[in-house]
């Protein structure tokens, strides 16, 4: 056991494993899916990279009192967050942007606030109230807000008052662009800035180029449930054809 890093540790619902050695968090991983498959630890290979400053994309509760993560096993209560360990710098730095400018009084009708930052761009996107009677002002505070952040990108999505969506389809941008940009083993990929993407980026990396050597030349490949086909691109100089197949 050790001291977690994380100052919100025990209390944050987002990490549950801090107070163990990242070792042994590792070894417990690869004895837990042995057991599942029924097969010898030894036949499982692990990958692993940065344990802290590693995501890309963070998803913040905005509530009448601050900004911050859902309370451990307390849907509805949330824990104020200043700086989140696991997420990277910039990141951070952007949670700080936000917090500085979105107090109290400026808060409005906002439900989250989506920062994420790729290595080659950042975004932030505040996913507000569409049924609430402040949506107006909130729209207003927010172009305000557009003109200060060092983001590249800021928008507005709209949600239902019920809704626990983050993203939306609904939605504009008020500065910058709708696409992010990630590049993974040099090749470059453009993503929506309301759809899924990996969140660790060199983790992303590692199971690209793994899984180039598990598949051996040939004439057709298909990548399924393939996002913006970060897999079979990376891959299309090993085929005749590659075929990627996603609905968002």
């Amino acid at each position: 056991m050790r001291e977690a890093k994380c100052r919100y540790f025990g209390r944050c619902g987002g990490c549950a494993t801090q107070h163990i050695e990242y070792s042994i968090q590792l070894k417990n991983k690869v004895n837990t899916l042995a057991t599942l498959l029924k097969i010898p630890t030894e036949l499982i290979k692990v990958f692993s990279s940065d344990e802290f400053g590693y995501r890309n994309r963070m998803d913040f509760v905005v509530y009448s009192k601050g900004i911050g993560l859902r309370e451990k096993s307390q849907w509805n209560s949330i824990v104020e967050i200043e700086e989140c360990s696991i997420s990277n710098d910039r990141l951070n730095e952007l949670l700080l942007e936000v917090r500085q400018f979105f107090n109290h009084e400026r808060r409005g009708a906002i439900k989250y606030a989506v920062i994420r930052t790729p290595s080659l761009g950042s975004s932030v996107s505040l996913v507000v109230n569409e049924d609430s009677q402040k949506r107006e002002d909130t729209k207003a505070e927010i172009h305000e807000f557009a003109r200060r952040p060092t983001a590249a990108n800021v928008s507005i999505a709209y949600v239902s008052a019920g809704s626990g969506d983050s993203v939306s389809e609904n939605f504009h941008v008020i500065k910058g662009d709708t696409y992010l940009k990630e590049k993974f083993n040099g090749i470059t990929f453009e993503y929506h800035m309301q759809s899924f993407f990996q969140n660790n980026s060199k983790m992303a990396e590692q199971m690209i180029a793994y899984t180039k050597k598990l598949l051996s030349k040939g004439e057709d490949l298909l990548d399924l449930y393939g996002g913006v086909g970060s897999f079979g691109l990376s891959m299309y100089s090993m085929f005749d054809k590659v075929t990627v197949v996603e609905n968002s």
